[in-house]
């Protein structure tokens, strides 16, 4: 998998509460995916715990505040047994098309606030499943 450091979502990001991407990404306001799929990694970092699952949503905005959010893919809400060092989220592959001119990615964790839990987010070119350490 090749990896630009200016397509990274989040770099081991903390999330035990409901949060935001660290990096926002800009596109040009242009569509990114015009063509071929962009791969989407997101992975996590640290194990979690506490929380009752966590949930990823794709977010585009018109502006990089993102005053008014448009989400445009949400994963499955994942539990907390299955949120693992390791894990990738299967159904957040690929950058939909769609997007507004920014992109950043949301997390949503239910239940109680997780005490542990890191997530990895970048677009990459060539997903590899055995690539651990990003």
């Amino acid at each position: 998998m090749i990896m630009d450091g200016t397509l990274i979502f989040s770099d081991q990001q903390a999330v035990t509460a409901s949060a935001v991407s660290t990096n926002v990404l800009y596109t040009g306001k242009r569509e990114l995916s015009f063509g071929n799929d962009l791969d989407l990694s997101i992975r996590v970092g640290a194990d979690f715990a506490t929380c009752t699952s966590l949930q990823v949503i794709i977010q585009t905005s018109v502006d990089e505040a993102f005053t008014s959010p448009v989400a445009i893919a949400t994963s499955q809400a994942v539990p907390v047994a299955t949120l693992k060092k390791g894990f990738t989220f299967p159904d957040l592959r690929v950058v939909p098309k769609g997007n507004l001119g920014y992109l950043r990615l949301s997390y949503v964790i239910a239940g109680s606030a997780a005490t542990t839990g890191k997530i990895n987010a970048a677009i990459v070119n060539g997903l590899s499943e055995s690539y651990d350490d990003m």
